[in-house]
């Protein structure tokens, strides 16, 4: 007798009981609170503060946190991107939300400047101490 991944038997239409299980939430773990933090406010532009059907002014209803980590020479700190979400108050018609600027590698917790420095870093820990030169005089 075969038995299929879904728990059926080819030959008597038997099903056999598959134990339910749980998964770990994925994710990845916030960045400790200890480092400093910068916040970054993006706004919507002025002309994009209006509603697209009625006309009415849209009002901040909530805010989506990003944060990445910033490495500066001797300094670590975290960058905290909030973008606005507005809403219309008047007819309920629609969000907006502030756009992120653009990142050297999209959804990445690092920054350009974290970026630099592993890039720096790794290039002069490869390199071979330059020989100093003697004069022969």
């Amino acid at each position: 007798m075969s038995v299929h991944k879904e728990g059926r038997s080819d030959d008597q239409g038997d099903t056999v009981a598959v134990p339910a299980h749980r998964r770990k939430k994925g994710g990845r773990r916030p960045l400790p609170k200890t480092f400093p933090r910068v916040e970054v406010v993006h706004e919507l532009e002025e002309t994009d503060c209006r509603c697209g059907k009625c006309a009415a002014a849209l009002e901040p209803v909530s805010e989506k946190v990003s944060e990445q980590l910033d490495i500066q020479p001797a300094t670590v700190r975290v960058i905290r991107h909030v973008r606005k979400t507005y809403a219309c108050g008047t007819c309920d018609g629609e969000l907006k939300t502030a756009a992120m600027p653009n990142q050297p590698i999209p959804k990445s917790l690092a920054s350009p400047g974290t970026l630099a420095h592993v890039a720096i870093s790794s290039v002069t820990r490869s390199m071979a101490p330059m020989p100093v030169p003697t004069s022969t005089a």
